[in-house]
């Protein structure tokens, strides 16, 4: 099921909404205008797959965005850029393998409390350097970190990424250094293969001068 443009426009001076277990399927641009009282929106058990940029528009006075239990795999560029009082986002039970940091860092806000567990995360040193970054960010703050748990790769499957980040990027880091010595030791390697051969073609160009010069006769 889809929700309609401006269907709430004549409601106002509603607070609270609650569209929980209602099938949707997706969640347009403009739905919402004229909520622009509106401080609690509840979108959890639903079949949502992305969270589109627009469809958050108009909700100013927006605090509570539940989206748990839905399908959610993508988040657009600047879907939650305005919702400027949001206090808790609620993303936990989704379809996320992978999360930009910009997607969270547009949120400029006092305090947002965020709920990521329950997804399929690919643990990888990207998602390390995401959530890395947001940890650092004043007022963003991942309640259920802890609880953050990895999907792939298979070796990880089911440990939490607070314990395993910090491994995330060395096997990446070793696998560089790997190449790039693969590929240093190469090119050293040919250089000195070139050298050698320059060398060896500039003594038999000597001794073929030296030849020469010892067979031509004296004058």
């Amino acid at each position: 099921m889809d929700l309609r443009l401006c269907i709430f426009e004549s409601l106002d001076n509603m607070e609270k909404l609650d569209l929980s277990y209602n099938q949707l399927d997706s969640v347009g641009p403009g739905v919402f205008r004229g909520l622009s009282r509106l401080r609690q929106l509840f979108l959890n058990n639903n079949r949502l797959t992305v969270l589109q940029k627009g469809s958050l528009d108009m909700l100013p006075a927006l605090e509570v965005l539940q989206l748990s239990n839905n399908n959610i795999s993508q988040i657009e560029n600047d879907a939650l850029a305005p919702l400027y009082s949001l206090a808790v986002l609620d993303l936990e039970g989704n379809d996320l393998h992978h999360l930009k940091f910009k997607t969270l860092i547009i949120l400029h806000t006092t305090a947002t409390h965020i709920q990521l567990s329950g997804n399929p995360w690919i643990c990888d040193c990207d998602l390390h350097r995401v959530f890395s970054k947001i940890l650092y960010v004043r007022h963003l703050h991942i309640e259920d970190y802890h609880n953050v748990t990895c999907r792939d790769p298979p070796q990880l499957a089911g440990s939490q990424l607070a314990w395993v980040d910090s491994q995330l990027c060395v096997a990446e880091t070793a696998t560089v250094l790997v190449i790039t010595i693969t590929v240093l030791v190469t090119v050293l390697a040919a250089l000195v293969m070139a050298e050698r051969s320059r060398k060896k073609n500039r003594g038999k160009n000597w001794e073929t001068e030296s030849q020469n010069q010892s067979s031509s006769p004296a004058s």
